[in-house]
């Protein structure tokens, strides 16, 4: 056999463990400018902690750089979180921290639980910069933007030249202080409105701020650009939010130079000149040649010579281009019939461009006329395809042969047509040649027989050499046309034939290598958006015009991702950054077409040509190092590693490293080194050291430069590591008083407990050794120390008695204060004196005389009654230090009936009138002035005087009315002209100023904006207000307006009155139903078993009208023999059953009755009804009610109560709604029951459901009506059998009317109706009445038998076998059978105790009402009872009394208007 036995060893902790850390070292980063308070980082649970159970740890700072600069968080007692506590000093304010304070802080920290076993560990906290600074722009001209290095820029500036800089700088460090800039818009200021315009222009280096020419400059097409220029910390893009970014602006202007040929249009001139009347100085032809550059410069200034043809200097030219005859005698038609002249017209640039024209001049004499072509310009513009076939007729020309005389008009004569001659008049843009290249001509012309136009005689033009518009765009052809000799006279015609091009070439691409590549050179500095080629310069069109528009398309490429190609203008622009170090070349398959589809490919390469883009880096970039300030001799503080990732020699080579910038500078001597050592190390070593007071810590920059060893050359770089070299302090200053003299003033109402004065000491060092602890060594008086408490470790004077300078024994306190750190101690006196505040009043020695003065009325203010003096040196003493504002004097009025009317001088009590003052209004004015000293702390001391101003009389009053507000009254619909009232002023003035006019005022007075005034008339004389148009009292019942009272002075005075014109009403309205289920009609519903009288419903209308006109009495209209089972209250609209009469249940009862007012004649309407009675036990639903009777017939919250059911049927049944059948309160009945006023503990509510509202209508009143059963009901409202309401009935939506239990109607109801009066007790008692009949009939018929037998025995008398008669019943008191009044005493029961029960009384609602009537035998009030249910009450009158007997003048009184409130 074997048992078993649980042990349960329960293992109890003792403190044998060292509370340990997760890392004996922690490094926290906080952000600069971080508040005092703010958590840093938490050494609690888990990061440190003890394996202890339930063991407290106990956080202390023991040293380090941060220890006066971070705190724990209460204190460290088990709570491990170090928060920022510097006192308002930026410690942690990183552009600072840099130059005066580590930007590294160390925290010595003792974890140590509650047996003093400890451990340490170091945390230290590293100062991260915080973007706060926006960029700067700098070096920006007074101007307001940049402008080129050159202002103009030369137009034929080289592309990729550097043009300018913009420059900028943010405070900030690391990627919140590096910059980056961008070129956001371009915009041609050339017109007078600036265009945005894409930048194909410009480059700008997003590190340097150089802008580099991007593609050729034309000064001829634009003269100026503006380019906007931004910049942005952090050189990410796209820009994060938290970035900040500057803008500025760059304008360029365009410099000409001289790069544009002088035009002449058109080149050869032709003219002639008659000889008989020439003369020196003629003008023969003017040239109009220009120049594109830029106006008004040399550029553009063209001068004229004849370098040719000019025979005997015959003709000149002027600087206009004006040709005029210089020598007239030269000319001889018979030795020079022509001159043919060549202009050279030069411009003035500094390397001069010239070109030429040709001026013919024919001679003529008045007798020999030259024929002449019928162009009469001597021009023509002809226009031919470049594809038209050799041999074809381009031009006809024609002209008349004329003479001179006679024998010139023979028509044998023939005129001779040639071409005189044919130059190049234009090539086409994409033409290489000159103008001047020689081609032979393509033109010829011929002549033809005479025409039947009669002497006219006509030449055509033909092509003799096919055309090309790609050679030559348009060709200046001069026809000659002579007549014969001798006379030999001529005319010209310039023909200007343009060559129309035809698309007849395709595309060409040039390539640049010998494999018919197109190659580009990309510098590896290219960045996103930039354009790195331009198509359109390698491919060509030889076509012109639309047809040559070329379209460039990508078809194949080495990285998609890197290049964008705009279809349309051939520019490629990076898509994403180059790098050599990750790609070298790149290329594109281009297809080029143009706009007849001929098309070419043509690959091109993109060679990244690689910069020196990469910096020296160092490994790590920056660094924290600390050494004790008295450490000796040479010190190895860092190495350091860099590298270079530029792809290429030199780029990737680091020359030397050297110190850069060294902050703060120490003065003399440079106490660090800094050596390149095998070569990819750099050593930093510390050769000198300094006080720490002097330099707290140095920030070295090592430099790392590549390419060379000497700083500045071209595209050199470098690298920068930062190293931060605290320096630790040691204990060696003492500590020093902030001066050598320590005074300060206090003044005496400082309150008991106040910091009087503190004195300060510093001490160079930092932490501990800073750490002041200060006393008093000793006190010369003459005030006691005691006066004082001091605070040693602040060094705070705080007050502990009420100091009194008027106290001589207490004006002044001397202390000596020492100050020590520990280790060193320092001294110096201080003295406190005690300053003046306003504690005492001025004190009067004599009283003040009351002063009275003399002001006229209405004369213009200010008026000035006389000065006030209250001399203080004479007349009173204040214990205030003299001379100060302790003793000054302020002057007031207080108060006084119309002070505000009066100002007085706040220094010298002169008293002003500031209104002008009414006699009428007040004869004398009373005023109290109030004398003030100037003293302001703690505050001013006063005494007064009485001043009467006496008021001197003059005429000056307004017209006022009888009454300032005027009621009148007026029937609606009275004619126009009625009168209303008389208004009536008077003026207390007299003559023509009392003389009163009225009117009535259109303009707002006091709020009153006037509202149809228009309405009413007045008269100006009588003041009788008259109608002035019909008036409806139910449109508006009031009319407020003010009307003017205008007496007739100059100017005249005025006053208002306001008038309320109330319009009565007149019966003019029907009555209207309220509280309908839809318009005139009424849907209602209750139990079939009514006892008779019971209110079913109530009707109600309301009349507009008011009074009699608006009270609306009820009658039964269009009776049937169904509705003759109700009875109406025409009074108050109760539908009730009629006595004796029953109804049967689910029946439906129709009604119509008409609402009628009490006017003669009547205004009437009519409304239906339409009445359901149903089984109680059916569909009725009992819920319990915490609430009173009161709260729970409210309107507010028995609509909300029965809305809230609603809406919860609605659920199931959309259309449905509930309604309550009646309710019934829960009572106490018994011994403490002494009236029918009784303690409510509760309700009963019966409601009910119906299904829809399809027979709510009038349309619809034959409708169905189906009605919830009590099981549907309850399923809506009950959670549970136990009665729990569902936990929509459980919301604080119902406060007013919290349902607690929900159940089904009750199959009895406990009552307090004897079971006697009961229909079962009755039934009972009939049964019993019959059995007892029964028994005395057999008794009566025995006792028969019995007698006649005694009677038939001899000895006894027949009488004595009689039995007694029995005594007669007493008549039951009339009330004998209804339930008796709550107030009567309770019956005793069997045993002869009273009883005392909880019931459940009924209350009636519309529904339930009462059963009879019956007189109470102890009161001989009334009261009304229900059989059913047992309830009682009192019946009252309409004004609330008790009605002591039951009269037939009485029963409309004692109905209840409200039938769901029961009259205790």
């Amino acid at each position: 056999k074997s048992n078993t036995l649980d042990i349960e060893l329960v293992i109890e902790d003792i403190k044998d463990t060292v509370p340990v850390c997760s890392s004996e070292q922690f490094e926290v980063d906080i952000l600069e400018g971080t508040v005092d308070g703010s958590t840093v980082f938490a050494l609690g649970s888990p990061t440190c902690n003890d394996a202890d159970l339930s063991d407290t740890l106990t956080f202390t700072i023991t040293g380090g750089t941060g220890a006066s600069i971070f705190e724990f968080l209460n204190s460290g007692v088990n709570d491990g979180t170090i928060i920022v506590s510097t006192g308002g000093k930026n410690f942690l304010e990183y552009d600072l921290v840099l130059a005066s304070y580590p930007p590294i802080w160390s925290l010595d920290i003792q974890i140590e639980d509650s047996v003093g076993m400890s451990t340490i560990t170091k945390v230290l906290i590293y100062v991260q910069p915080v973007n706060e600074f926006t960029p700067v722009f700098t070096n920006v001209p007074a101007s307001g933007y940049y402008a080129t290095f050159i202002n103009p820029l030369p137009e034929d500036t080289t592309v990729n030249t550097k043009i300018a800089l913009v420059s900028a700088l943010d405070s900030d460090y690391g990627n919140d202080g590096n910059l980056r800039f961008d070129i956001t818009s371009l915009k041609d200021l050339s017109s007078g409105t600036p265009v945005l315009i894409v930048n194909t222009k410009f480059n700008i280096d997003p590190i340097t701020g150089y802008i580099y020419l991007g593609s050729a400059l034309d000064r001829e097409t634009v003269q100026s650009y503006e380019l906007e220029i931004t910049v942005h910390d952090q050189a990410i893009m796209p820009i994060p939010t938290n970035q900040k970014v500057a803008i500025e602006q760059l304008r360029i202007t365009v410099g000409d130079v001289n790069d544009q040929y002088p035009r002449c249009d058109p080149q050869v001139y032709h003219s002639s000149i008659d000889v008989s009347g020439a003369k020196d100085g003629n003008k023969i032809a003017t040239l109009s040649c220009t120049d594109d550059d830029e106006v008004l410069t040399p550029n553009a200034i063209l001068t004229y010579l004849i370098s040719s043809g000019n025979t005997g200097d015959t003709f000149t030219v002027d600087k206009g281009g004006n040709m005029l005859l210089n020598s007239a005698s030269l000319l001889n038609k018979d030795t020079i019939p022509y001159y043919e002249l060549s202009i050279k017209v030069t411009d003035n640039g500094a390397i001069p461009l010239s070109t030429s024209a040709i001026v013919i001049i024919d001679i003529i004499t008045t007798a020999n006329k030259a024929p002449v072509f019928q162009d009469g310009n001597g021009i023509r513009r002809i226009e031919v395809l470049e594809s038209i076939a050799v041999g074809s007729t381009i031009s006809a020309v024609y002209s008349p042969f004329l003479a001179d005389d006679v024998d010139e008009n023979d028509p044998t004569k023939v005129l001779e047509y040639y071409i005189d001659s044919t130059v190049i008049g234009q090539r086409p843009p994409s033409s290489t040649a000159s103008l001047a290249t020689p081609i032979d001509p393509p033109f010829s012309i011929y002549c033809c027989p005479w025409s039947d136009v009669g002497n006219i005689k006509t030449a055509v033009v033909v092509t003799t050499a096919p055309l090309d518009a790609e050679s030559v765009s348009r060709w200046d052809v001069t026809l000659k046309v002579v007549d014969p000799a001798p006379h030999s006279a001529s005319d010209t015609l310039l023909l200007h034939i343009y060559v129309r091009d035809v698309n007849d070439n395709a595309p060409k691409c040039t390539a640049t290598d010998a494999n018919g590549r197109v190659i580009v050179d990309v510098s590896e500095s290219a960045t996103k958006d930039y354009i790195v080629a331009n198509l359109k310069t390698f491919c060509k069109d030889a076509d012109e015009g639309d047809t040559a528009r070329l379209m460039f398309k990508i078809d194949a490429a080495s990285d998609r991702d890197f290049f964008d190609l705009e279809e349309s203008t051939g520019i490629v622009t990076l898509r994403q950054d180059l790098d050599y170090e990750l790609r070298e070349q790149h290329w594109l398959t281009v297809t080029v077409r143009d706009q007849r589809n001929l098309e070419s490919r043509s690959d091109v390469y993109f060679k990244v040509i690689d910069e020196n883009d990469n910096s020296p880096v160092f490994e790590p970039a920056e660094t924290y190092v600390s050494v004790m300030e008295n450490v000796a001799g040479t010190t190895t503080l860092k190495e350091i590693k860099w590298t270079d990732v530029d792809g290429t020699s030199p780029n990737n080579q680091v020359k030397t490293a050297i110190q850069g910038k060294l902050t703060p500078t120490p003065n003399p001597v440079n106490p660090f080194t800094v050596t390149l050592i095998g070569g990819d190390m750099v050593r930093i070593e510390l050769v000198n050291v300094f006080d720490r007071e002097t330099y707290p810590s140095f920030e070295l920059e090592v430099l790392g430069v590549d390419l060379s060893t000497t700083l500045g050359v071209p595209g050199q770089l470098t690298g920068t590591a930062t190293i931060h070299i605290v320096i630790q302090d040691v204990n060696d200053n003492p500590p020093v008083f902030t001066s050598n003299s320590l005074n300060t003033d206090v003044k005496e109402c400082t309150p008991i407990g106040s910091v009087a004065t503190k004195v300060t000491a510093t001490d160079d060092d930092i932490g501990i050794n800073a750490k002041i602890t200060y006393g008093i060594t000793s006190s010369t008086g003459p005030g006691p120390q005691s006066d004082f408490i001091f605070n040693t470790a602040t060094g705070e004077f705080v007050t502990q008695v009420a100091l009194d300078r008027e106290n001589l024994s207490r004006q002044s306190y001397t202390f000596v204060i020492a100050a020590t750190d520990g280790k060193y101690t320092n001294s110096q006196t201080l003295t406190i004196t005690i300053t003046d505040c306003n504690d005492n009043p001025p004190t009067f020695s004599v009283p003040l005389n009351t002063i009275t003065l003399e002001i006229t009325e209405i004369r213009p203010a200010p008026q000035t009654a006389m000065p006030l003096s209250l001399d203080y040196g004479q007349q009173g003493t204040d214990a205030d230090e003299p001379g100060t504002v302790n003793t000054d004097f302020l002057f007031e009025i207080k108060a006084g009936v119309g002070k505000e009317r009066f100002s007085i001088d706040s220094e010298t009590g002169e008293i002003t009138s500031l209104v002008k003052l009414d006699r009428e209004e007040a004869t004398e004015y009373t005023l109290l002035v109030e004398v003030k000293d100037k003293g302001v702390d703690p505050g001013q001391h006063t005494t007064s005087v009485t001043v009467h101003i006496d008021v001197v009389d003059e005429n000056d009053n307004d017209p006022i009315f009888q009454n300032s507000k005027y009621e009148a009254v007026v029937k609606e619909l009275s004619p126009v002209g009625t009168s209303i009232m008389t208004v009536l002023a008077t003026d207390q003035d007299k003559d023509g100023n009392a003389l009163v006019s009225y009117s009535i005022d259109t303009t707002r007075e006091d709020g009153v904006v006037p509202n149809n005034v228009n309405m009413f008339s007045l008269s100006s004389v009588t003041g009788i207000i008259l109608t002035n148009n019909v008036l409806d009292y139910e449109k508006k019942s009031k009319y407020t307006f003010y009307v003017k009272a205008e007496d007739s002075g100059a100017p005249s005075r005025h006053s208002f009155a306001l008038l309320h014109i109330f319009v009565t009403d007149i019966n003019d309205n029907d009555p209207v139903w309220i509280n309908t289920q839809s318009a005139n009609f009424y849907s209602l519903e209750f139990v079939y078993d009514l006892s008779d009288g019971t209110p079913v419903g109530k009707v109600e209308a309301l009349d507009a009208d008011s009074g009699l006109y608006g009270r609306v009495i009820y009658k039964m209209v269009s009776p049937t023999e169904k509705s003759n089972v109700f009875e109406l209250d025409e009074v108050t609209g109760n539908i009730r059953l009629q006595v004796e009469k029953t109804l049967l249940p689910y029946q439906r009862y129709r009604l119509s009755i008409g609402a009628f007012d009490n006017a003669a004649p009547t205004r009437a309407s009519e409304c239906a009804i339409r009445i359901d009675t149903f089984v109680a036990s059916q569909h009725l639903v009992r819920m319990t009610v915490a609430s009173n009777e009161d709260d729970f017939i409210n309107s507010a919250n028995l609509n909300n109560f029965i809305s809230h059911l609603t809406n919860i049927i609605q659920t199931q049944y959309p259309t449905g709604r509930a309604a309550l059948s009646h309710y019934m309160r829960l009572d106490v009945s018994g011994r403490r029951r002494r009236s029918l006023l009784q303690r409510v503990s509760g309700i009963s509510a019966y409601v009910y459901g119906v299904r829809n509202n399809e027979a709510d209508t009038l349309s619809g009143i034959d409708n169905n009506k189906p009605l919830l059963t009590s099981r549907e009901a309850l399923k809506l409202f009950q959670q549970d059998p136990s009665g729990t309401p569902v936990s929509a009935l459980q919301t604080p939506t119902l406060s007013n009317t919290p349902i607690t239990k929900v159940e089904g109607y009750p199959v009895t109801l406990e009552t307090t109706v004897p079971f006697l009066q009961t229909p079962g007790g009755i039934i009972l008692m009939i049964l019993v009445a019959l059995a007892l009949a029964a028994l005395l009939a057999l008794a009566a018929y025995g006792l028969y038998r019995l007698y006649m037998w005694l009677k038939g025995r001899p000895g006894k008398p027949a009488h004595a076998l009689k039995p007694k008669p029995k005594p007669k019943p007493k008549p039951k008191p009339v009330n004998e059978s209804k339930p008796e009044p709550v107030q009567s005493k309770p019956k005793p029961s069997g045993n002869g105790k009273k009883k005392f029960k909880k019931t459940i009384r009924k209350v009636m609602t519309m529904n339930k009402l009462a059963s009879g009537k019956a007189i109470d035998p102890s009161t001989g009030k009334v009261y009304v009872y229900n059989k059913l249910t047992g309830t009682t009450r009192w019946l009252t009158t309409t004004e609330g009394k008790s009605i002591s007997q039951l009269k037939p003048v009485d029963v409309k009184k004692i109905d209840d208007p409200n039938p769901l409130r029961v009259h205790d």
